[in-house]
């Protein structure tokens, strides 16, 4: 049976009993996930991981195109060429280099914790 207000929500939008548990279900299963990544449970799946990594790439590659049409536009603002500059990008790309191995090496070891515990099935 469901409670007072909820009856009320239920018969307002028109739903099923059955819909309406299912949509709660839904909704809750979502909120489950969202508590579990803030949580720093484990969350993802492989492909999961994927996605993230892609996503990262996607945006250290942003961050970093960014970072050199800035730097050039107040260049050339200054009458200065990228050639005396040059040097000067030997910490950002160092920088970059390190993020992408940190994280690379954090989702793989993620990886191999979701592996190690796996479901496994009973045969």
């Amino acid at each position: 049976m469901l409670a007072r207000a909820s009856v009320v929500n239920y018969i307002c939008v028109g739903l099923t009993e059955e819909a309406y548990a299912k949509a709660g279900k839904q909704r809750g299963l979502g909120m489950e996930t969202l508590i579990n990544f803030f949580a720093l449970r484990p969350t993802f799946t492989f492909s999961g991981l994927k996605i993230v990594w892609y996503l990262y790439l996607l945006n250290t590659f942003i961050q970093t195109y960014v970072a050199v049409s800035g730097i050039s536009r107040v260049l050339a603002q200054r009458g200065i060429s990228m050639d005396a500059w040059l040097p000067n990008s030997i910490p950002l790309i160092l920088g970059l280099v390190a993020q992408l191995a940190l994280v690379r090496l954090l989702l793989e070891v993620a990886a191999i914790i979701i592996s190690s515990h796996a479901p496994q099935k009973n045969n």
